[in-house]
This record gives C-alpha cells, structure tokens and sequence, in this order.
C-alpha cells in the first residue's frame, strides 16, 4: 500500500511538471486593478483588500510550493462533496459566523481533522482490537467524525452569532430611534451609536461606516450589509436605514414597529424555550420517580400474595 502510494504521487509529480497546467491571466493581473475596480464601483473593498493582500500559507521551501496546490484541490473537492456548496457559499458562511479563514484554509483543516481521524480509527482497530475489520471499520468512523467537525463548529458559532445579535438588536433599533428623533439622519445615527456601543451589531455598522467613507453610496452600502448579515431582523434593519438615506423620510415610527416586532419575537422565543424545558424535564421524574411508584404499589399486592400460600 505505502509503495503504491509513493509510485502514484510520483507519477502526479511527474506529470506537472511534465505537462504544466496553463496559467489563467486574471488571477495575475488582479492586485494590480483592485484599487481602480473599487473605484469605479465594480469590487467590493474588503474583496479588494483580500486580493491585494500576500497568500497566508508559507512559502517558504520547495516542498511547500510543490503539495499546496495539490492539497488545495484535494481539500477543495473533499469539502464541496462534504458540504454540497460552492466556494462563495462557504466564504458567506464564514463571513456570517464571523471567521477570519479563507474557504481553503477552512477546507484544508476540514481535510486534515478527516485524515487525522482515519489514522487514529486504523490503529486503534488494528493495534488495540487487533482486527483489520474493526481498523477499517473505525477508520471510517472517525474520519468522517473528523471530517464533519468543522462544520459542526461553523454552525455553532453561527448559531451562537445570530443569538448575540438578537440580544443586542432591540437596544440598538432603540437608540437608533432616539437619534433619528432629536434630528439626526440615518448615517449620522449610525455613526453616534456604533461609537458609543461594542457587539456585533455594532461591527456591523461600522464596516457599512468604512465603505460609505471610502466612497461607496449609503444605500448600497447598508444593502450590501443587509445581505452578508445572518439574521434576518437585522436585515430589515439595514434595508430601513438605506431606503430612509435615499428617500430621506423620517423612520422613527419604522424603527418603534421594529423593536416592537423583536419584543414579540424574543417573548415568543423565550416560551417556546420554557415549554421545551418543562417537556424535557418530565423524561427526569418519570425515570427516577417510576422505580419508587413500582416499588409502592408493587410492594403490598407481593406481601398479599405471599400470605395466600
């Protein structure tokens, strides 16, 4: 098997080098128009940033040069078939939850945690149980345990990401209000509140800030916001805030119905969550509380039936 192994990735290393792949111009050419593409408005600044920004993986010697393409196709195609996504839905994902790594970068961990999982599961059942079945058979195991890590912590992080917005939605959507209120436009509401509070809304907020400052429109900047957040109320919210920059009509009312809507909802939430809690704890009771009601009832009737004979 290892001489099998070794023969075929000689024979790819051969292969690329003897029929190298042609190199596609764009990737070339693109950390060189970014800055004109953001300005005429046809690049997003934070994609712009990326692409103008130095690869994050290490370089450094041959051996790097030559496997990181090819672990990169490899954990690529290993995590589009474990995902069923496209590389841009991971990369919302990941700006959603609220990662700083690359799709490929999440990939290749993907990629490593599913190979570190089949080596442990083959020894375990090859060294400890002492069967190649059971080595096989964990092999698969823990490797597709490993392999679905990541994405269960994704998830939990994009869980716990929306829950924190929600919390700090209603006070935000509040102070928004009051500013509008004494007179202050949209943009400059946002601004004020995003300085004096911290969260993730309040993140949220200042990244639509620094691409109005560089020169984006207000409207598309909080459109653009709108869609990269998670939650769907603070979607309504940054549609609000664009459509009042562009119309300039007044959205304290707007804002009130909003918070008055996350009230709702969180109350809605909060008991939905207590029923679930009261539903469960019956499970507890029935158990521990079963045996004793048994041995009460059951006790007597044995007793009676003993002094029949």
């Amino acid at each position: 098997l290892i001489t099998a192994a070794v023969a075929g990735v000689f024979v790819m290393l051969l292969s690329s080098r003897l029929l190298r792949p042609t190199r596609r111009l764009a990737p070339r050419l693109d950390p060189y128009t970014a800055s004109s593409r953001v300005r005429l408005g046809t690049l997003d600044p934070d994609s712009a940033a990326a692409t103008m920004q130095t690869d994050s993986i290490n370089l450094g010697n041959t051996f790097q040069e030559i496997f990181k393409p090819i672990l990169i196709m490899t954990a690529d195609g290993f995590g589009q078939i474990l995902d069923a996504g496209e590389t841009e839905d991971l990369r919302l994902r990941l700006r959603r939850a609220g990662e700083t790594a690359s799709p490929e970068e999440y990939r290749l961990r993907q990629l490593t945690f599913a190979v570190v999982g089949a080596v442990v599961g083959l020894l375990l059942g090859w060294s400890y149980l002492g069967s190649p079945l059971w080595g096989i058979f964990l092999m698969a195991l823990l490797g597709f345990a490993g392999a679905i890590l990541q994405r269960t912590m994704l998830d939990r992080k994009l869980e716990g990401r929306i829950e924190q917005i929600r919390g700090e939605l209603y006070t935000i959507v509040h102070l928004l209000a009051m500013y509008v209120r004494t007179g202050h436009g949209p943009v400059d509401s946002v601004r004020r509140v995003a300085s004096r509070t911290d969260g993730v809304v309040s993140a949220e907020m200042t990244q639509a800030l620094v691409w109005i400052e560089r020169g984006r429109e207000a409207d598309a900047s909080f459109e653009d916001l709108s869609a990269l957040t998670p939650e769907s109320a603070a979607a309504r919210l940054y549609r609000l805030l664009g459509s009042a920059t562009v119309s300039g009509m007044d959205i304290t009312n707007s804002l009130i119905a909003l918070a008055r809507d996350l009230r709702n909802q969180r109350r809605d939430e909060l008991e939905r969550s207590a029923v679930k809690r009261r539903s469960g704890m019956i499970f507890p009771l029935l158990i521990f509380s079963a045996p004793v009601l048994l041995l009460l009832i059951g006790a007597p009737a044995v007793n009676l039936v003993l002094q029949q004979f």
